[in-house]
This record gives C-alpha cells, sequence and structure tokens, in this order.
C-alpha cells in the first residue's frame, strides 16, 4: 500500500496528476479517510505501460514508398514459395527485358548482380536491402516486377 506521496514519487509525477489519474480510472485507488491509497502493484503497472507508450511512439514509421516496398516484398515472396520455378522465369525473362532496354551500359553492374542471383546456386544469399543508391544512372525496377499480378501490386 502507497500513499499519494509514495505513488506520486514512484511515477515520478506530482500528486496532483497522481489524483487525476485516479479519478479517471487510470489508476486504481481508494481512501482512507480523506486520504487515498494505491497498490504498488497497479502503479507500476501504469508506469509500465505508460513507457511502452513511450517507446512505441518513439519506433520509426514506414513511409509510404517504404509499406508498398515491404508489401511486394511480400508479394513476390509469397509467390516465389508458391512457384519457384516460375518466378525464375519470369525474373530472367523480366532481366533480358531490362538489359535490352537498357542497352547503354548504365545498368549493367545492377543487372550484372542481378544476373549472378539467377545463375548462381540456389543457396545464393540475397543482399540485404538498404537505403543507398544503385550504382546505375537511373532507378530501375527490379526483373521481378511483374512477377505478381497487377492486381496482386
Amino acid at each position: 500500500m502507497l500513499t499519494s506521496s509514495q505513488a506520486a514519487k514512484l511515477l515520478g509525477a506530482s500528486r496532483q496528476h497522481l489524483a487525476d489519474l485516479a479519478d479517471s480510472g487510470q489508476i486504481p485507488s481508494w481512501r482512507s479517510g480523506t486520504h487515498r491509497r494505491f497498490q504498488r502493484e497497479d502503479v507500476l503497472a501504469f508506469r509500465a505501460a505508460q513507457r511502452r507508450a513511450v517507446d512505441q511512439a518513439r519506433k520509426p514509421t514506414l513511409n509510404l514508398t517504404d509499406r508498398r516496398s515491404l508489401a511486394y516484398g511480400c508479394l513476390v515472396a509469397a509467390k516465389l514459395v508458391a512457384e519457384p520455378e516460375a518466378v525464375l522465369r519470369a525474373t530472367q525473362r523480366n532481366l533480358e527485358l531490362l538489359r535490352s532496354v537498357h542497352g547503354d551500359g548504365s545498368a549493367d553492374p545492377y543487372l550484372d548482380r542481378w544476373e549472378a542471383l539467377l545463375s548462381g546456386p540456389s543457396s545464393t544469399s540475397l543482399p540485404r536491402p538498404t537505403r543507398t543508391p544503385l550504382p546505375c544512372a537511373t532507378p530501375l525496377p527490379s526483373p521481378e516486377f511483374s512477377v505478381t499480378a497487377n492486381v496482386s501490386r
């Protein structure tokens, strides 16, 4: 059992703020005469919940482009698990198409990396996505771009 002063100190708040929290029902309390009392467990649970809420609010959120990219990646991954050979064939066709569209060689380093992944052993690990710019002059769609139906995108 804690007094208002003890509970407020435990929360790092004023006694008035604690009284307001108790009056609004956010922290259970009871009165002993004219004095308010708190269970230590209730105060600690409220403090933990507040800290979780603050931590959650501080987590970085994805912008629209990142959310779309993540959703698209999940669609491709699901399709790859369901039909791996079909996905690799479609990706290889897209790679050939991208090479013909970007015949000036500006995209070769990027497309060469994809070629190595597609022709290498299945145990080849994919590079981790980064926010660093691609080595080519212009942003390019990935060769797996048409793997999912337009409806899925």
